[in-house]
C-alpha cells in the first residue's frame, strides 16, 4: 500500500530563508540539483539549512520543546476556559479535533517531513556522489548527519504520532526517503517503522564513527577554530551538529522509548563512560559548573544543540525568562508557585541547595491577579553576556543528564543505579541521599520519572515518557487518560491511509 504525503509540505518549503536556496532543486530543476552537489559548499550549505529548520520556532526552536509538547505534558500553567485560552485547553486536555490543536499539529507534522526532506536531498547526493573534488571523509560526515537528522525528525513523528509502545491500537505512519513534495512515500506499522529507523542509527553511526572528527579530538579542541586540528572549519563546534557521541545517545533514547532496555542501557553507558583521545571523559555533568557561570542551558553537558541565535527574543516572550518587573498573561508559559513546590516534592528537604530550583526560576513574576507565576531562565540570558552563542544561544537537544537516567532507569543492578543517582545529585550541588539510600530498583525507577520533569522542562521530553509509560494520568492535570490520549492523528490534509489504495 502507498500512501501520500499531501501539499501541506509546500506550506514549509516555500518559507525556506535564502540560507536554503538550495532546496529548489526539489523535483523541478535536477540541473540545478547536479551543479549545487557538485561541490562540498552546496553539501554543507544544504545541512546548515536542515538544522536551521531544525531551530525554527514550528520545531524545536519552540513547538517541541517550549510551548505545544509542554502542554501535552500538562506542564504549564493556564486558564482551564477554552474561550480564553483554546490553543492550551485543547492540547492540555487532548484534544486534537479542535481548531487550535489541529492547525498547532499540521505545522509541526509538515516542519518534520520538510526537515526530512531536506536530509534526503544531502543522503542521495552524497551516495550517488562519484566525482573526486570533495574529501570523502568530510562526505561522509554530512552523510552521517543527514542520516542522523532524518532518524531523529522520523522518531518524533513515532512518538507524536504513532502508538504507545506496546498498545493495542495500531497506527501506520510515512517513513520518507523522498526528496520532493510530489513523491509519495510508503506507511508502514509499527514493527517496519522500528526497521527503518533502526537501519537509519546504524548508518549514521557507523558513517561517524570512522569519519567524526570527534573521534580524535576532544569537544573543546573542536571549539577552538584556530586551524590547528582540521583543514576546514565547518567541522568545528561538534555540538551543534550530530555528532558520533550524539548518535550513540540518541539510541539510548530510542531503545528506551521501544522497550528494548538491555540496548538503552548499554548506549547509554556506552556515552557515560566514553573518553576521548586524550583520556578525559567525552562529556560529563555540568549542572555545578554551568550554572555557576549563568549558562542555564548547560551547555557544556550538550552531546547536541541546535545553535538559535535569537532564542532570547523566545525566553523573553514566551517565557518571560529573568526579565524584571512582568507579570504573566495568557499567552506566555510559566507555572503557579504550587506546581514548582510540587515539581520539588520529592526532594523537597533539601530543595534549598539545588542549583536547578535556586538559579532557573524568576519567582518576581506575577499574574494580573498578584499571585506568584514562576518563570523559566532556561533559555534567558542577559544582553551583555559574552560568548553568547556557544553558552547562551542554544537549544539542548541531548544531555549527559538524560544518558544518567536512561541508565538508572535500565540497570539492573541497584548500587550501580544508586551510585548513577548520586553523580547525578551531585551535579545539581544537591546530594539528597547516601549512596544505596533506595532499597529497590522500582522506587529508583519512580524517582526517575521526577527527575525528568525537573530536569528536562522546556525540552520536551515529559509528554514522551508518559506515552512510553502508557501512563492513565499526569501530574496537574485530572483527565483520565488512554491510549487515544497519546496517539495524535495525522494531519486532515492527508490522504486516509484506511482508503487510498496505490
Amino acid at each position: 500500500m502507498k500512501k501520500i504525503i499531501l501539499p501541506i509540505l509546500l506550506m514549509a518549503s516555500v518559507s525556506l530563508t535564502a540560507c536554503n536556496d538550495w532546496l529548489d532543486v526539489k523535483g523541478e530543476n535536477s540541473k540545478k540539483e547536479e551543479q549545487q552537489f557538485s561541490q562540498f559548499s552546496g553539501f554543507k550549505s544544504a545541512l546548515t539549512g536542515a538544522y536551521m529548520s531544525m531551530a525554527e520556532t514550528s520545531l524545536y526552536g519552540e513547538n517541541l520543546t517550549i510551548s505545544t509538547i509542554e502542554m501535552l505534558a500538562n506542564t504549564w500553567t493556564f486558564t482551564d476556559d477554552e474561550s480564553i485560552a483554546p490553543l492550551k485547553y485543547q492540547l492540555a486536555h487532548h484534544q486534537y479535533e479542535g481548531d487550535y490543536a489541529l492547525s498547532t499539529m499540521q505545522t509541526i507534522y509538515a516542519a518534520l517531513f520538510n526537515t526530512i526532506a531536506q536530509a534526503n536531498v544531502i543522503i542521495k547526493n552524497a551516495e550517488s556522489y562519484t566525482g573526486s573534488d570533495i574529501n570523502k571523509q568530510y562526505l561522509n560526515v554530512v552523510c552521517g548527519e543527514a542520516y542522523a537528522i532524518r532518524a531523529f525528525c522520523q522518531f518524533d513523528v513515532l512518538r507524536l504520532f504513532g502508538e504507545v509502545p506496546g498498545g493495542s491500537k495500531k497506527v501506520e505512519l510515512p517513513y520518507s526517503f523522498t526528496t520532493g513534495i510530489d513523491e509519495m512515500p510508503d506507511y508502514y506499522g509499527w514493527s517496519d517503522y522500528i526497521t527503518l529507523l533502526k537501519a537509519d542509527l546504524h548508518k549514521a553511526d557507523s558513517l561517524l564513527k570512522e569519519n567524526d572528527p570527534i573521534m580524535d579530538y576532544s569537544f573543546s579542541q573542536l571549539n577552538r577554530p584556530n586551524g590547528m586540528y582540521l583543514d576546514d572549519d565547518y567541522f568545528y563546534y561538534r555540538q551543534s551538529r550530530f555528532n558520533y557521541w550524539a548518535v550513540q545517545a540518541l539510541q539510548a533514547r530510542f531503545y528506551l522509548y521501544i522497550g528494548e532496555t538491555t540496548k538503552a542501557y548499554q548506549y547509554a553507558m556506552a556515552v557515560i563512560n566514553a573518553t576521548d583521545v586524550n583520556g578525559a571523559p567525552v562529556k560529563e555533568l555540568s549542572g555545578l559548573s554551568d550554572l555557576a557561570l549563568g549558562y542555564n542551558a548547560l551547555p557544556n553537558e550538550c552531546l547536541f544543540y541546535l545553535s538559535k541565535y535569537d532564542i532570547n527574543t523566545t525566553a523573553n516572550a514566551v517565557l518571560i525568562g529573568g526579565r524584571e518587573n512582568m507579570q504573566s498573561r495568557e499567552s506566555t508559559y510559566v507555572l503557579t508557585a504550587q506546581r514548582l513546590i510540587d515539581m520539588y516534592a520529592s526532594i523537597a528537604p533539601y530543595t534549598g541547595g539545588h542549583n536547578r530550583y535556586n538559579n532557573l526560576w524568576n519567582r518576581a513574576v506575577i499574574d494580573p491577579y498578584a499571585a506568584s507565576t514562576p518563570a523559566l531562565k532556561k533559555y534567558w540570558h542577559s544582553d551583555d553576556v559574552s560568548a553568547s552563542m556557544l553558552n547562551h544561544n542554544i537549544v539542548p537537544m541531548l544531555r549527559m543528564s538524560e544518558m544518567y537516567l536512561i541508565a538508572m532507569e535500565t540497570t539492573t543492578d541497584l548500587a550501580q543505579a544508586n551510585e548513577l543517582y548520586t553523580t547525578y545529585m551531585n551535579s545539581c550541588a544537591c546530594t539528597v541521599l547516601p549512596e544505596s539510600a533506595y532499597t529497590t530498583l522500582e522506587d529508583i525507577k519512580a524517582e526517575v520519572v521526577n527527575e525528568y520533569r525537573r530536569e528536562f522542562i522546556a525540552e520536551g521530553q515529559m509528554f514522551y515518557l508518559y506515552k512510553r509509560m502508557n501512563a492513565t494520568s499526569m501530574l496537574w492535570s485530572e483527565d483520565v487518560l488512554t491510549e487515544e490520549s497519546y496517539i495524535i492523528p495525522l494531519p486532515r490534509t492527508e490522504y486516509n491511509p484506511e482508503h487510498l489504495n496505490q
